[in-house]
């Protein structure tokens, strides 16, 4: 990856319809995983729009009203975020497994989740439109 700052971008465009003669709500969500490391670590955390550390991997919380949030790991010196063009709630939780070891169960951190949902209401033939740009830095 060279000295410099490497960059990569993932783009998706989503559109829905309403082709009935009713209004229609409902919430419309996309689910990300991120496989990260170490859970629990204090230099790898989530943040939002405001750049608010928002905890370790192993948290799990709401952020209101955002149009970027995502994760560092000083450590591995890895920032990956989701850009937003419409500001949505973000639900944030780890995904783990339970493992029995000498000293009894515990969970073992696998991976993160991060959920942008946006709740619509979509007249007869109404549209509604979000673009979200996955972006991975490493330095």
């Amino acid at each position: 990856m060279g000295d410099k700052k490497d960059k990569l971008t993932l783009v998706a465009d989503y559109e829905i319809l309403n082709l009935s003669s009713s209004l229609i709500t409902t919430t419309f969500a996309v689910e990300f995983n991120l496989s990260m490391l170490a859970g629990n670590a204090p230099d790898r955390f989530y943040y939002n729009s405001r750049n608010n550390n928002l905890g370790v991997l192993v948290s799990q919380g709401e952020s209101i009203d955002e149009t970027l949030f995502g994760i560092k790991d000083i450590f591995q010196k890895i920032d990956i975020s989701i850009g937003l063009n419409k500001p949505a709630s973000i639900w944030y939780f780890p995904i783990q497994t339970v493992s029995q070891s000498e000293q009894g169960f515990e969970l073992v951190y696998q991976s993160s989740v991060l959920l942008p949902r946006w709740k619509i209401a979509l007249q007869p033939q109404g549209k509604w439109q979000v673009q979200i740009k996955k972006i991975c830095k490493y330095e």
